[in-house]
């Protein structure tokens, strides 16, 4: 997985490329770890060339949901097999993908 950042007037802009499963989730989780300081104000993740979301990247989205205590995220250009992982999974209610 390929994943480039910025951080532009406190909104972190992140675009993911490859799929994000169980080889791959822990990679996210730690560059988010770092990126994600209480400067962040708004987290927005572009989700265009991700083709693949496992259960395991799931639950990067939930504890960065978490992380971002309130703060505004949104899910970018999701495709409609992720999103409908998301709403498998009961989680679409929780994130604003657009």
């Amino acid at each position: 997985m390929k994943i480039d950042s910025k951080v532009e007037e406190g909104n972190l802009s992140i675009v993911l490329d490859g799929r994000l499963d169980s080889m791959t989730s822990g990679e996210l989780e730690a560059h988010l770890e770092k990126e994600l300081t209480d400067s962040i104000q708004s987290l927005s993740i572009d989700l265009g060339a991700v083709d693949f979301i496992s259960s395991k990247g799931l639950r990067v989205m939930v504890a960065t949901y978490k992380k971002m205590n309130g703060r505004p995220m949104n899910l970018l250009n999701a495709n409609a097999s992720v999103k409908e992982v998301f709403r498998l999974s009961g989680l679409q209610k929780f994130f604003d993908l657009k």
